[in-house]
């Protein structure tokens, strides 16, 4: 992990973060705050199936970390929970563009840990 990440923010990553792909759309939905997200625009952002953008968006939106817009098809907003997320995802979108392979290695050892366990 960058050398700069709080041991918060690298708890969230293994703990709140289940795959690259979960990684990059809350970076996407960090970095525009005010858009509403469907799986397809999501899709076509990440260079995903609609499935599999879908599948990241709702376990963002189990960790508390988006609105949701029940609408002819389902919206999501960056929206998280409370400060303390918003600070930790600030932390972390701040440090991607130069350590994303890093911090999805963390999320994978981290889901690794998780199946080891027998959770």
């Amino acid at each position: 992990m960058p050398d700069s990440l709080s041991a918060r923010a690298e708890r969230f990553l293994r703990d709140a973060v289940s795959s690259a792909l979960q990684l990059d759309a809350l970076i996407v939905l960090h970095d525009d705050r005010t858009r509403w997200w469907t799986a397809a625009t999501m899709a076509v952002r990440l260079r995903t199936s609609r499935i599999s953008a879908a599948a990241a968006l709702e376990a963002l939106g189990r960790s508390n970390m988006v609105d949701v817009r029940v609408g002819g098809s389902l919206s999501y907003r960056y929206a998280p929970f409370d400060d303390r997320l918003e600070k930790i995802v600030d932390e972390i979108a701040g440090a991607h563009p130069g350590a994303r392979d890093e911090m999805v290695a963390h999320v994978i050892r981290g889901r690794g840990e998780v199946r080891n366990s027998g959770a």
